[in-house]
């Protein structure tokens, strides 16, 4: 094991999800100089609910969401779909959230009379930007399975040796 690996290993669950509330919430207030109220309390509860991230991926996700319609890319959106990727198996499930995350990101374009153009240009980059959490938590979980299995190989390897 590498020694980034084992440090990253030591820093406890709870300081990372604070360390990513406080980044999105940064993120949030930097992006929200000109908004109203209701979008502040909707960036607070999307900020927030990054702390139960491990055990509610999807109502975390979708608690977020609202924040992909006042910000460009908000990434506590990125958080909430690289979370539930990484423990969801349903590809169905996660193909929706990337499609929800960049409708929602493209949902302000056509109210600030952007042409037909852009909106889809918009649209195809939300969606890039969407996939790409939901890609690498694919990716961590696979690599984690890959993992466990090569232990239970090792196992049996051991175990008939020994036999």
């Amino acid at each position: 094991m590498t020694r980034a690996r084992t440090l990253w290993q030591r820093i406890p669950a709870p300081v990372v999800d604070l360390v990513l509330v406080a980044v999105s919430a940064v993120d949030a207030w930097v992006s929200m100089w000109e908004h109203t109220r209701p979008a502040l309390v909707l960036a607070v509860v999307g900020c927030a609910a990054l702390a139960f991230r491990r055990r509610f991926p999807l109502v975390v996700f979708l608690l977020t969401l609202p924040l992909a319609l006042t910000q460009d890319v908000a990434i506590a959106v990125l958080v909430a779909l690289f979370t539930l990727a990484e423990g969801s198996r349903n590809r169905r499930l996660l193909a929706g959230c990337v499609a929800l995350a960049a409708v929602a990101s493209t949902a302000p374009l056509p109210l600030m009379d952007a042409d037909r153009t852009m909106t889809l240009v918009v649209f195809v980059y939300g969606l890039a930007t969407a996939a790409a959490p939901v890609l690498f938590g694919q990716l961590l979980q696979a690599h984690r399975d890959l993992a466990r299995r090569l232990t239970e190989i090792d196992e049996a390897r051991e175990h008939e040796r020994a036999l």
